[in-house]
């Protein structure tokens, strides 16, 4: 393979990174950007309309607000593993720029194509914690299994 993202000297773990990487981005994705609403349990159709928005901080917590954490928690440790030099400062400015900026296109998809998404504040709060805490999670993980985190280390430059 001749690519200049997936080059030939990166190892199985490492293309195992990128590649699992594209696919969570796409999955968010598809998680946020579709008339689609998964509450845990079940996953519905949105019916066309004009979806809600939220700047009350913690008005809305519910299962939703876990959910989204745990939807976010991979970025944190894709951060980690893409980029060097990391650290948690810059960790929270990409979950704060990253779940802003989705909350930002649903309020757009939503005004422009009907798509009954809502835009809540809550949903920032809970994507930036999941992302501070994925990153931890690696962090720790680094510190007691340095060796299998290199492995998986791909870094983008």
């Amino acid at each position: 393979m001749n690519n200049a993202l997936v080059p030939e000297h990166k190892s199985g773990y490492q293309r195992l990174t990128l590649y699992s990487a594209v696919f969570y981005f796409f999955s968010v994705a598809v998680l946020c950007f579709t008339p689609m609403s998964f509450t845990g349990h079940t996953i519905q159709p949105l019916m066309a309309g004009w979806g809600t928005v939220n700047f009350v901080i913690f008005q809305s917590i519910d299962a939703t607000f876990y959910l989204n954490i745990v939807m976010a928690i991979p970025l944190g440790i894709y951060y980690g593993l893409l980029i060097p030099r990391a650290n948690i400062f810059k960790v929270f400015v990409v979950g704060l720029l990253a779940s802003s900026l989705v909350e930002t296109v649903q309020y757009v998809l939503n005004h422009s194509l009907m798509l009954n998404r809502s835009m809540d504040i809550d949903d920032v709060i809970a994507n930036v914690l999941g992302v501070l805490i994925g990153y931890i999670v690696l962090w720790v993980i680094r510190l007691v299994l340095p060796s299998v985190v290199k492995k998986f280390q791909y870094f983008i430059e």
